[in-house]
């Protein structure tokens, strides 16, 4: 693999260097250089002071810890990780389109920690933007490096109904979870739309806009005259900044054709625009004013459907039919959601609620609950439903029903109920386990020099 070796090319050739007597230089009254001090060499790879610096400036930057906590925990990352590309020969391909998606996700959580302000991070870890995403993007493939070959290593392993079974039998009662009241809930959803004859006459008046606008009428009048969305036409549609991947109040089909418009250069009159946008709040034409890495300032005009209270009174009429047909066994809620057409959105976000965790079960006093819910859900039958209830979604407004799907009591976990849980643990484990193995294994089979100063915090690195 072409990382790797021009890793490992790099690495021999500064070694080396730093084992050239400086007094050479001196001698022939050469201006010498100080080169990056080695704090840990890994079979042929090397760990810089410069490679410890930037990684802690960045652990600061993504989880706000001090710089004593940080740095033993960044020394034995990188330690293990140069441990595993040291092993992982040529042999190891990777996916560079995964690793920028993901690099690029980790960013856009660091800079969201200084309120999205490049010139704010910059100040704090004392790094600029070019140096951090030259980390990051390094440390980032290193990662990916590591977990495909410990993916590979753990990948044969697995647990039998024994190995749980055993893990009940001979734990210690205290140390087995013990888990509150928890209930598993589906949800059926209905998303308000707009009728025919109503979207044809807003598509009618859209496209007249985007004409006035091709001619050059002013995007502010237009917004003022016509937008639905009273607040941002008062700014002539504008509504400020957003950072794409955070923002929940907008639909996720405005934010995506946001995403694919570019920024027009050297303009103050002329913007990119979008094609007509369709949501669940209503349609929008967007324009496009400033880009800032990840973070957009739109305006808009937004022309909303007028029959919504109509739309709402029919989705309500709908799904009371559909609560009485599944309260008297004539369809079940799961057959109900099969029929959907599973390209649409309210195939998508019905069946089993889930937790911010992604458990199907929510527990009392622990979990969080969807809107429209509270504990006094507890205190309900099994196959009770409840709702219509208006909702908001990523797409826009809906009618939403809730089934209690089933509870379960107080317990402590138990192979009945908690099998896929204690299975995950325990597979957890194991695979740790293996993966422990592994280094210490390689750790003997290893050449490995770790700096003085750094010596206090190895025993920490092969725990």
């Amino acid at each position: 693999m072409k990382f790797i070796k021009s890793q490992k090319k790099y690495s021999k050739i500064l070694f080396i260097l730093f084992l050239v007597d400086i007094n050479l230089f001196a001698k022939a009254k050469v201006k010498t250089i100080e080169l990056d001090k080695i704090i840990a060499r890994i079979n042929d790879q090397v760990i810089f002071y410069t490679d410890i610096k930037q990684g802690v400036a960045q652990y600061i930057a993504q989880f706000g810890v001090s710089k004593e906590e940080a740095k033993p925990i960044v020394l034995k990352n990188m330690i293990l990780s140069k441990l595993f590309l040291s092993k992982a020969g040529t042999n190891i391909e990777i996916d560079q389109s995964l690793i920028d998606v993901y690099y690029k996700d980790r960013l856009k959580q660091i800079l969201a920690r200084y309120g999205n302000s490049e010139n704010r991070l910059e100040k704090s870890i004392k790094m600029n933007m070019e140096e951090l995403r030259k980390v990051l993007k390094k440390s980032t493939t290193e990662m990916f490096i590591r977990d495909m070959m410990r993916g590979k290593l753990t990948r044969s392993v697995t647990i039998s109904n024994k190995e749980v079974k055993e893990y009940l039998e001979n734990t210690n009662q205290q140390n087995i979870p013990f888990h509150e009241q928890q209930i598993c809930l589906k949800r059926i959803v209905k998303h308000l739309k707009v009728t025919d004859k109503e979207r044809k006459g807003i598509l009618k008046l859209l496209n007249n806009i985007k004409s006035r606008l091709r001619k050059g009428a002013d995007f502010e009048d237009l917004a003022i005259e016509y937008s639905d969305d009273k607040i941002s036409a008062e700014r002539g549609g504008d509504i400020g900044y957003f950072w794409e991947p955070q923002n929940a109040l907008l639909p996720k089909k405005y934010i995506e054709a946001v995403i694919k418009l570019s920024p027009i250069q050297n303009s103050k009159s002329n913007y990119s625009t979008s094609d007509i946008i369709e949501t669940s709040h209503g349609m929008y034409i967007i324009q496009l004013l400033k880009r800032r890495g990840n973070t957009y300032r739109t305006r808009h005009i937004l022309i909303k459907p007028k029959d919504l209270e109509g739309q709402k009174q029919n989705a309500i009429a709908e799904l009371n039919k559909l609560k009485y047909k599944i309260y008297n066994n004539e369809i079940s809620i799961d057959k109900y959601i099969n029929s959907l057409d599973k390209e649409s959105e309210d195939f998508k976000l019905s069946g089993f609620l889930k937790t911010k965790e992604g458990n199907i079960r929510f527990e009392k006093d622990k979990d969080e609950f969807p809107q429209n819910l509270n504990k006094s859900v507890f205190n309900l039958q099994e196959k009770s439903i409840l709702g219509p209830f208006l909702t908001s979604t990523e797409e826009g407004i809906a009618m939403e029903l809730i089934y209690i799907d089933n509870k379960l009591e107080s317990r402590k976990a138990n192979i009945k109920y908690d099998f896929d849980e204690i299975s995950k643990v325990l597979l957890a484990q194991k695979k740790n386990n293996k993966i422990k193995e592994w280094i210490l294994k390689a750790k003997a089979e290893s050449i490995i020099y770790i700096d003085k100063d750094y010596k206090k915090y190895e025993e920490e690195i092969w725990k």
